[in-house]
């Protein structure tokens, strides 16, 4: 970090954490801001993190048809965007956790740590993450995960609603929240974001028993006489 960044103005984003600014104060004058940075300290506003988009997939509520009257699975694929400034040399790895509650049960379907190799980000447990990269002392990430059933602990097919009736509908909220963090690279400090929280709707349709009717061939016979005592021919 060099002189002339350690004027830059106090972060605008909506969430700020823990900050060594006292600590700068009280060593500042004695060292200098070049030898804190050599100390793995950084001087400046205080890091921050933050989500600042969090979307269940497209579309928002889900709706299933079923003549069975009950939901067998629900997945999830989150799309997160996350803010991050002030991170003294960069973000040295990220921590993203996925909650989902229904009718007072709740699962963490998705729980990952995202960390930084060869100057990128890189986690087996996401789809992709596009955006900045972790050498950024300011930044945002686009995090998109894979589907994901949020079924299990104590979700089960049976918290969503059951036995609709024929031409009947019901519904169950889903509540997700994620909480996320990182790592400064200069420092180690663990920074973490305020919970972000959506909710979409699950809608089971049960639609009315229906009957159709065609007739698919008459089979029809005729017949005729070529005199008028002949024995009649029958014709197909």
């Amino acid at each position: 970090m060099t002189d002339n960044e350690d004027t830059q103005s106090s972060s605008t984003e909506p969430t700020t954490f823990f900050s060594r600014r006292g600590v700068m104060k009280g060593a500042a004058g004695l060292v200098g801001a070049g030898a804190l940075a050599g100390m793995g300290l950084w001087y400046g506003t205080q890091p921050s993190l933050a989500a600042t988009q969090y979307e269940a997939a497209e579309g928002g509520d889900v709706t299933v048809t079923t003549n069975a009257g009950e939901v067998m699975d629900v997945s999830i694929a989150p799309v997160v965007s996350l803010d991050w400034s002030n991170f003294g040399g960069g973000v040295d790895s990220l921590n993203l956790t996925v909650g989902a509650d229904v009718n007072q049960g709740t699962s963490t379907p998705l729980d990952v740590s995202i960390t930084t190799d060869s100057g990128s980000f890189s986690s087996p447990g996401v789809e992709s993450i596009q955006g900045d990269g972790p050498g950024n002392y300011q930044g945002s990430t686009t995090v998109t995960f894979p589907q994901t059933s949020i079924i299990g602990n104590t979700i089960s097919s049976s918290t969503f609603p059951t036995s609709v009736g024929e031409g009947q509908s019901a519904s169950a909220t889903v509540s997700l929240s994620l909480d996320a963090s990182g790592v400064t690279s200069m420092g180690g400090s663990n920074v973490s974001a305020s919970t972000a929280n959506l909710t979409f709707d699950v809608i089971i349709e049960n639609p009315d028993g229906t009957v159709t009717a065609t007739i698919d061939s008459s089979n029809a016979t005729a017949t005729g006489a070529d005199t008028a005592d002949e024995t009649t021919t029958t014709v197909n």
